[in-house]
């Protein structure tokens, strides 16, 4: 993705994506859905490549990983995941069918298509600017209409049982090819669906905002049983896909105040619920909080006098934190050498 963007074509990367593709098609092990993202994602530059000439692998390629990467999902979908991975794996399908259809006529194809570059410039100034990205303008045959729209109509339905899935980035891919989809018999069901998605996402989200002001400014004020009734609040309308980073930064700070008052008990299952969630989140970059929640744990797990197991649960947070870094120093990360003498501490505690 970086290469065509920046460089304007796939050439140069074109083995790389090759041997991505034969790796999470051929190995059904690999069932992370970071890298099924991935996995779509990259498909579709490369069909806006192949349109475009700027890459030499060919639509026999892309439609044979494209009808892989299919199967894998359905079968991941056959075995009833839970609830936000289902979700998760209903909006990557539904995008799977909604890819161009690469086994029609190429020669069809307008000679005036925007660059990568002016595709990539509109929806950024777009998002920078607060606005729908623009409508697809052109009627390209899509891969398969009608599995999509019965995708997509399943996982509206099945939102309110996935509140962690953010559902705005599906919502913006719907509006975005509604001069294709419109005619559609389901049109209406899946734009309902979608819409209600994401009104309740909206006004959750100032609710939240309402909730986590009156929290900080209790704080302030030294009210801090009174501040916990905002934060929980706040954490109750932020603990949904598209606002889930606030709600775990509201987790952590509940577990703050439950600390402060003296109940560190109550602060720890705070700061544990934390890591799990953003352990469920689909969004990888939520991964940070995993390490943050699982320390803190074990700083109110030592409060309330528990030293073996917060020093077990130290432990469990610095490997996560070194996991998480992918083993990397930076100035606001642990060198991976820190850990061996801070976990040695676990084995003289537990003797």
């Amino acid at each position: 993705m970086a290469t065509l963007r920046g460089l304007g074509d796939m050439y140069s990367a074109d083995r790389l994506a090759r041997e991505f593709f034969d790796m999470i098609t051929g190995d059904d092990t690999l069932t992370d859905l970071g890298i099924l993202e991935d996995a779509v994602v990259l498909l579709g530059y490369g069909f806006g490549a192949l349109i475009r000439n700027l890459t030499a692998l060919n639509a026999d390629d892309l439609c044979g990983w494209q009808r892989l990467l299919a199967d894998k999902i359905d079968g991941l979908l056959d075995a009833s995941p839970p609830a936000n991975a289902m979700a998760h794996l209903l909006a990557m399908r539904a995008r799977l069918a909604l890819h161009t259809d690469m086994t029609a006529s190429l020669e069809s194809v307008p000679e005036d298509l925007p660059t990568v570059a002016e595709v990539t410039a509109s929806v950024l100034e777009a998002v920078e600017a607060g606005e729908p990205v623009p409508a697809l303008q052109t009627r390209s045959p899509l891969t398969d209409l009608d599995t999509a729209m019965n995708i997509l109509l399943r996982l509206g339905h099945h939102l309110d049982n996935a509140p962690l899935f953010p559902i705005e980035h599906t919502a913006d891919l719907f509006d975005y090819l509604t001069p294709v989809l419109v005619d559609h018999p389901l049109y209406r069901d899946v734009r309902d669906l979608l819409d209600q998605a994401t009104d309740r996402v909206t006004g959750q989200s100032a609710r939240g905002e309402r909730a986590q002001s009156r929290g900080h400014a209790l704080i302030e004020g030294g009210r801090l049983p009174q501040a916990l009734q905002e934060i929980h609040q706040a954490k109750v309308n932020w603990l949904r896909g598209d606002t889930l980073e606030g709600g775990l930064i509201m987790l952590l700070l509940c577990a703050r105040l439950y600390s402060e008052l003296g109940l560190p008990i109550a602060a720890k299952q705070y700061a544990l619920a934390a890591a799990t969630g953003a352990k469920s989140a689909p969004n990888p970059e939520l991964s940070r909080f995993i390490p943050r929640g699982i320390i803190h744990a074990a700083r109110y797990d030592r409060q309330a006098g528990n030293w073996i197991s917060a020093t077990r649960l130290f432990c469990i947070g610095l490997r996560s934190r070194i996991s998480t870094d992918h083993g990397t120093c930076g100035s606001n990360r642990l060198p991976i050498w820190a850990i061996f003498p801070l976990c040695a501490h676990e084995g003289r505690a537990s003797r």
